[in-house]
């Protein structure tokens, strides 16, 4: 059991809470060394408008052992101090603390800096080198934002999916509910819903159920969240009449008069009219082409802002986007949290990036600025990508100009999905500023850019995923076949969108979406998720034949292939046990090679040394028989001819 230190937010359980942890952010555990040390983190800025009171911030932290008195972390945000925690042995092996944020020192237009300065003064004997101390803050210290509510006291559209979602540690259920036998756009729709809070949900990722028989009896039974999908038609009466919009002789009619549109989609939040609590968010419209505009603008994916109780959505999407090739970084400056002392300054900030094939060369390119009238100079700095050190350099405390570093990587350091930068300095101090110098603009900002190559669009790695599934600007579309209906798969289908937009770093793209069908869509990409199908069944079975591991009911498996057409396909399979284990593994970033097993406990076993088909491992299996057969029949060809050659000898 961690001590716990202080704990100073709120008691009551907010209605619209945000959290970012720095796993979230792909930043990860922050380490210092030394008796004196600061770490800095950037978090994004949160996503509406914040509540007068209940934000904090949760430190997880450790630190080093036989520290005196004297030793303590002191916490700030944005530069300014809020609390001080004294180090001693008991918190060493780890402590936890909240610290109450005031509205007054957090953005909400740019990004917030907690900041940690760990000052260690050991009492062993002998001292210990420098680097034999430290602070660390763990991967779950996070930033709770306590979002701010209407008037009503129902959270707003901007507020989504964060009044969805539990706080961090706590689960929550999620009901993506769909009309009996849904179509293929609603449940796309759904996909790409569920796809979208595995991007954004972060440390408060939710279970997923999507309801797709019996929903009356899910909806009525209450206790949990839900997103209801279908066209205006197959919306429960009693869901839409809890929302501003009302079914008229005209159409759905608005609070202001206005009338949807045919080819209009319908975002609307309201509070479930079964349980009187829960919050509810409907994605309607009388067509097709209206749901993939309201799915579009939930996901951010239209760039339509979405606000208040309801957001109609009138425009589609980009028919397609460009690669992202470069990402911009932009982090803090080591003056700001120690002003003439020498010690390691640590700044980090997560970023979201594509895949990129492992071997290929990426670049940070970075603009140290100059330090020359700074009280602390930098003398050296370091930079990680993922808590991996990819590049280093020495700096001229006495120099007036800023520098431009090149850093080169393979691109395995990244991650699909979230990542971190640090760059560490470190610090020789040597007093404080006076007079003019104090007082002088300063462009002290370290900024700089990733620079990356395309990602193979056709690669059958799974590092690669979600890629090129959802990769809107790809020629092949991507359909996403159910095998059948059964609510196991059903909630396998979530699972695995889950994990895939947890390593997106863009919206999700529109999906085509089907159950069960035997004919599978021409000239699109497959994700196929189930059970494996009867040999000599149809086309699903011929597509398992050519996976490299083949579909078993006995294991749980990730599996990409590429079709004799040049469609991509990921199968995601197993039995009862092993398909929701084999789905969940998706979101690891762990993943290698073109096929791993997955068994009930979630263990992922690499499989890629087993990369060709099984129609390729029988033959190869049979190639020592077939080189064995061609020497017998060329030995004895040789004979034959060695006997034939002396009687024409004779003859002659």
């Amino acid at each position: 059991m961690l001590p716990v230190v202080t704990a100073s937010a709120d008691d009551s359980a907010p209605s619209a809470v945000q959290e970012i942890s720095l796993d979230s952010t792909g930043v990860g555990p922050q380490a210092v060394y030394g008796s004196s040390g600061v770490t800095q983190i950037s978090f994004p800025q949160p996503a509406a408008h914040l509540a007068l009171s209940g934000s904090f911030v949760r430190l997880f932290f450790s630190h080093s052992t036989n520290l005196g008195t004297g030793s303590s972390a002191v916490v700030a945000m944005n530069g300014q101090p809020l609390s001080t925690i004294p180090l001693s042995n008991s918190t060493a092996p780890g402590g936890v603390v909240e610290v109450r944020l005031p509205l007054n020192t957090v953005s909400e237009q740019g990004p917030n800096k907690l900041e940690v300065r760990f000052t260690m003064h050991s009492t062993a004997q002998p001292a210990p080198a420098p680097t034999d101390l430290y602070g660390r803050l763990d991967g779950q210290t996070m930033i709770h934002y306590q979002l701010a509510l209407p008037q009503s006291g129902l959270p707003g559209l901007q507020t989504y999916p964060y009044q969805m979602v539990a706080e961090a540690g706590y689960s929550q259920t999620v009901g993506v509910v769909l009309p009996e036998q849904p179509g293929n756009e609603e449940l796309g729709t759904a996909l790409r819903v569920i796809a979208d809070l595995g991007r954004r949900s972060g440390p408060q990722r939710p279970d997923i159920t999507l309801v797709g028989s019996d929903r009356m009896g899910w909806l009525t039974a209450g206790g949990h969240p839900a997103v209801l999908i279908g066209r205006v038609d197959r919306i429960p009466s009693a869901a839409l009449n809890a929302t501003s919009w009302k079914r008229s002789d005209r159409g759905l009619t608005g609070p202001d008069g206005r009338v949807l549109g045919p080819d209009d989609g319908l975002l609307a939040i309201a509070t479930s009219p079964w349980d009187h609590h829960s919050p509810m968010v409907l994605i309607t419209g009388a067509t097709d082409a209206a749901l993939v505009k309201a799915s579009a603008a939930l996901v951010g994916a239209s760039g339509l802002p979405i606000t208040g109780d309801s957001t109609v959505a009138s425009q589609g999407e980009p028919s397609s986007h460009e690669p992202i090739e470069t990402i911009a970084i932009n982090v803090g400056s080591p003056r700001d949290l120690l002003p003439s002392e020498s010690g390691r300054y640590r700044t980090s900030v997560g970023f979201a990036a594509p895949p990129v094939a492992p071997d290929a060369a990426s670049q940070l390119d970075i603009r140290v600025p100059s330090f020359k009238s700074a009280p602390a100079k930098p003398t050296f700095l370091a930079a990680e990508l993922n808590g991996q050190r990819i590049g280093t350099a020495s700096i001229d405390p006495s120099s007036g100009d800023p520098r431009n570093l090149q850093f080169s990587f393979p691109g395995r350091v990244l991650r699909p999905g979230s990542n971190g930068v640090t760059f560490e300095f470190q610090l020789r101090g040597s007093g404080a500023l006076t007079g003019s110098a104090a007082t002088e603009s300063r462009d002290d900002t370290l900024t700089g850019s990733l620079v990356l190559p395309r990602f193979p669009s056709h690669s059958t790695d799974l590092r690669t995923l979600p890629y090129p599934f959802f990769f809107q600007g790809s020629p092949h579309r991507t359909a996403v076949v159910i095998t059948d209906s059964g609510q196991a798969t059903l909630d396998a289908a979530a699972q695995a969108m889950l994990g895939l937009g947890a390593r997106s770093a863009v919206p999700p793209p529109h999906l085509d979406s089907r159950v069960g069908e035997s004919n599978l869509p021409r000239g699109s990409d497959l994700i196929i998720v189930g059970a494996a199908p009867a040999p000599g069944s149809g086309e699903l079975a011929r597509v398992a034949g050519r996976l490299p591991l083949g579909v078993s009911d006995s294991v749980g498996t990730l599996q990409q292939a590429q079709m004799s057409s040049g469609d991509l396909v990921l199968w995601v399979g197993g039995g009862k046990d092993t398909l929701r284990p084999a789905a969940r593994a998706l979101a690891d970033v762990q993943l290698r090679g073109d096929a791993v097993t997955v068994d009930a406990a979630g263990h992922i076993q690499i499989a890629s040394a087993v990369s060709s088909s099984p129609a390729a491992r029988i033959a190869s299996a049979g190639l020592p028989k077939l080189l064995a057969v061609l020497a017998g029949v060329l030995l004895a060809l040789v004979l034959g001819f060695q006997l034939v050659r002396p009687r024409r000898e004779e003859t002659a």
